[in-house]
């Protein structure tokens, strides 16, 4: 009970953006299952979830990814390969294979996070987050390739639902609008992406605070190209240079 907890309070103040804090609790929750030889328990698998999610946010690509590997083999040995927590895991790693720009590879990854949870749930709709991840990750992966339609169609289904479920100011209603931006950016409709890039920004400040977080950075990221592309240089260098610090 005590390793649930730290690792649910680890996520809590990760989630708020606060991560020197979270990142020694989740360290602490990974000894603790080491030393308790929890190797094959569902908790562990949630550890090294979360320990993925931390190197993902520090940059390093390999060490995120080792952790989801980890993840994925704890959580076959609890659950079987047709479960939807297993399946969440093949997301995760599905990614970072879009972020190492492996299409092809994320594709396949996707393809099949879909087809376990259609039968595990018996469709395949945006309501259940697995299945919302799978959608967003699946739209990503489209603009990635320039397949713009196909994005946007998914996308506005994504923000539909999450505004009816979550409100309109809600981190995951930000994900989608974000995803917005990006197409609008694809397509070079500056004035449009920059009010989606600005609305994004807001409530994800509003979200969290005064914390850094790398989802306002995304954002203000996105403000900054943007301008760049308008050719508003001296209001793209002071961002970017936020961006950075």
């Amino acid at each position: 009970m005590y390793i649930t907890a730290l690792h649910a309070l680890s996520e809590l103040h990760r989630n708020r953006g606060a991560y020197p804090v979270s990142l020694p609790l989740l360290e602490e929750a990974h000894a603790l299952c080491r030393e308790n030889l929890l190797e094959e328990e569902p908790i562990m698998g949630e550890v090294y979830t979360s320990l993925a999610s931390a190197e993902l946010l520090r940059g390093d690509l390999k060490k995120s990814l080792e952790y989801h590997n980890c993840a994925l083999e704890t959580r076959t040995k609890c659950f079987g390969h047709n479960h939807p927590k297993t399946v969440s895991t093949l997301a995760h790693i599905a990614r970072n294979s879009l972020i190492n720009c492996e299409y092809a590879q994320a594709g396949k990854q996707l393809k099949e996070c879909k087809a376990v949870l259609a039968g595990f749930y018996g469709n395949v709709t945006p309501t259940h987050p697995s299945i919302s991840n799978c959608m967003y990750l699946e739209a990503k992966l489209h603009i990635a390739l320039a397949e713009l339609n196909a994005a946007q169609v998914l996308t506005q289904e994504l923000l539909g639902d999450r505004i009816t479920r979550f409100g309109d100011r809600h981190p995951s209603v930000a994900q989608c609008l974000c995803l917005l931006a990006d197409l609008h950016l694809e397509q070079m409709h500056l004035s449009d992406a920059h009010q989606l890039y600005e609305s994004v920004l807001l409530i994800r400040r509003e979200a969290f605070a005064d914390m850094p977080h790398i989802s306002v950075t995304e954002a203000l990221a996105g403000t900054a190209i943007v301008a760049a592309k308008q050719s508003r240089y001296t209001d793209a260098m002071p961002i970017f240079e936020e961006c950075i610090e």
